[in-house]
């Protein structure tokens, strides 16, 4: 009997899915309760958000009061703004602890300014399609220098109060300078800065604490600024971020033409465009579990040649992990640098051994990720640069990065640059260790429109450079094309590499190694070929280097075994390499969450792989070694098999 799974509605994925499960309850558990927070010393990096304005004093400087009264549950009768028994006047008059009750109320509360508790509360509605509170587009909806817990309820229509001069604008319907959570919330429209505001940060939400969200909708927020922008729909300093279950969409973070005689931007980051959707400050860490992080955008070519976007989905600056999420539909665009449509995931010094951490997941292939992608979909997701270097459609990462049981699919980096830029990774583009497991690279381009460009296009799948180490496993790495002058690797592009039990099949470059070019100096590179296919690659001016190219002087020898490799150049093979054509199937799921190849009847690669790395099951999760020996490539093929259990990879 087979059997199928909604991927969203898997409740438990193995030894990882509990590990979550425990964090996630260890995690609210953890959550500040609704009192005064004791905090550090703000960072520069959180100082953006803290006191800004001048509304609150920093939550570092707060000194808790004693309440005057017992905390209580208290009804709100009236959707009037103010007076009796108005949602403002309870506000005004809460102490820590209070549960402001909603829940007898239908319809609309239309503010004429902020609301500003005055202790750290619960607000709780009847609805997030039952209540709705509308700033009118004049003022925040809720700001305060406590931490609040909101639920089913919607906010709508929030400016933050343009900032003097050239300031900072932060939080347009939200600021809160403790910590936030939000369960079956909905956040929309709302904006923070404009033209003139020198920088803005949280369209949506500002957090200068932690934001735990379930549940919970942020969309169609905005973040505008002449110089630094970030966080179209949410913006957290401290952190962690931690969404469940919840959707970041359609939000957007834009820079813009400077005003005349603009004043130089107070933090000095007058180029850069950070996180559509969200974007975590001073190594905060990211959590994306089961959630939707789409259609959001980041627009830096605005401030003209030396703009720079990062993060079109999400900019991370500590620990970012995507968990059963689904990262697509989200852009970049600017004058000069783009990197990470999707994601971009910072280099980061992480916690000491021991530290305390919200989640504790396992460790993935070498057990030195920082940064994880598991059983998530990043689709779809484009960067575009007008005249410099664009990287990282999918995902970019600047620190160990390990990604297991994905799809990578449809992302594209595209520059017209005409001189010394590098278009890379249309799918994935690591600045340090990538690991990818029982995955799909597939349908990911680099393409560079200009003419002249010194470096061209590479990598368009996964590009891995500055000598950092690619170990790709049990993958699969198809239909991905590269296209400029020059242009290499339509597939892989790395120096130091391993490659087990996959298949690279069906990608294209122009100038050569349509398959897999290796970089490198021919002597210190690790290069390393196991039980892996790369055929049926094409790369038109180096027919010869279809497959695989040596990018270096002199020939770089591959270590390994048990390959099928058809056409070379530059490069020694291992001495039992076949090229004779694998007769791959075109790409399907084939009982499995992610796309591979099917071996033809009668292909070479049947029972004449290894199994190095002693894998139990292949990229799809069914067992790796079917009759003598396991087959080649990511695919094991078995005309017997009646039961499949998509999670056996974990």
């Amino acid at each position: 009997m087979t059997t199928t799974r909604n991927r969203r509605s898997q409740p438990n994925a193995r030894t990882l899915c509990v590990a979550l499960s425990v964090a996630l309850a260890g995690t609210a558990a953890a959550a500040p309760a609704n009192g005064p927070v004791a905090r550090a010393v703000p960072t520069p990096h959180q100082q953006e958000f803290r006191g800004f304005g001048g509304a609150f004093v920093p939550a570092a400087a707060t000194t808790a009061l004693t309440p005057s009264r017992a905390a209580a549950v208290r009804s709100v009768t009236s959707l009037a703004d103010s007076g009796a028994g108005s949602l403002r006047e309870a506000l005004v008059t809460a102490v820590d602890g209070d549960v402001i009750d909603l829940g007898g109320l239908q319809g609309r509360i239309t503010l004429s300014s902020a609301l500003e508790p005055a202790a750290a509360v619960t607000i709780a509605g009847p609805g997030s399609d039952a209540l709705v509170i509308d700033a009118g587009g004049h003022d925040r909806v809720i700001a305060t220098s406590h931490s609040l817990t909101l639920s089913k309820v919607a906010l709508v229509n929030g400016k933050a109060p343009a900032p003097a001069g050239a300031g900072i604008a932060v939080g347009g319907c939200l600021y809160i300078e403790g910590d936030l959570q939000l369960t079956n919330a909905t956040i929309s429209g709302c904006s923070v800065g404009d033209a003139e505001t020198g920088g803005a940060y949280g369209g949506a939400v500002a957090v200068s604490g932690a934001a735990y969200l379930k549940y919970s909708t942020i969309a169609d927020s905005h973040a505008t600024a002449f110089g630094a922008a970030g966080g179209g729909g949410l913006a957290v300093a401290e952190g962690p971020l931690v969404a469940v279950h919840s959707t970041i969409s359609g939000n957007g973070v834009s820079q813009v033409v400077p005003p005349p005689a603009a004043p130089a931007h107070p933090l000095g980051l007058a180029s850069r465009a950070i996180g559509g959707g969200a974007a975590t400050f001073g190594s905060a860490p990211a959590y994306f579990v089961f959630s939707d992080v789409t259609g959001n955008s980041v627009d830096a070519a605005g401030s003209g040649s030396d703009g720079m976007a990062l993060g079109g989905g999400a900019f991370g600056s500590g620990k970012t992990v995507s968990y059963f999420s689904t990262i697509a539909g989200n852009t970049l665009s600017a004058g000069d640098t783009v990197h990470g449509a999707g994601f971009y995931m910072s280099a980061y010094a992480p916690p000491a051994p021991g530290a305390s951490r919200p989640f504790a997941l396992p460790a993935l292939v070498g057990g030195t990720a920082t940064h994880a992608v598991v059983l998530s979909t990043i689709a779809s997701n484009h960067a575009t640069s007008t005249a410099g270097t664009a990287t990282g459609g999918g995902v970019f990462s600047a620190a160990p990065l390990g990604i297991q049981g994905s799809a990578l699919r449809d992302n594209t980096v595209e520059s017209a640059c005409t001189a010394l830029c590098l278009t890379a990774g249309g799918a994935i583009v690591g600045r340090s260790a990538v690991t990818l497991m029982a995955s799909s690279v597939t349908g990911n381009s680099a393409t560079v429109t200009g003419t002249g460009s010194l470096y061209g296009a590479t990598g368009g799948g996964i590009a891995n450079y500055y000598a950092q180490p690619l170990v790709i496993v049990g993958s699969t790495v198809s239909g991905n094309t590269v296209t400029a002058t020059p242009s290499r690797g339509g597939g892989v592009a790395a120096s130091e590499v391993e490659i087990h039990n996959s298949t690279i099949a069906f990608n294209s470059a122009t100038t050569g190694g349509g398959g897999l070019v290796l970089y490198g100096d021919g002597v210190s590179t690790n290069m390393v070929l196991s039980s892996t296919i790369v055929a049926g690659n094409t790369a038109s001016g180096d027919p010869a280097s279809a497959d695989v190219l040596g990018n270096h002087a002199p020939p770089a020898a591959v270590t390994g075994s048990n390959d099928i490799v058809i056409a070379h150049s530059q490069i020694a093979l291992p001495g039992d390499t076949l090229a004779q054509d694998p007769l791959l199937e075109p790409l399907a799921y084939n009982g499995g969450p992610t796309l591979n190849h099917a071996l033809g009847t009668g292909s070479p690669a049947i029972d004449t792989g290894v199994n190095s790395g002693a894998l139990s099951t292949d990229q799809r999760g069914f067992g790796r070694t079917v009759g003598a020996n396991p087959d080649i490539g990511a695919y094991e093929r078995d005309d017997d098999r009646i039961f499949f259990d998509r999670f056996e990879y974990l």
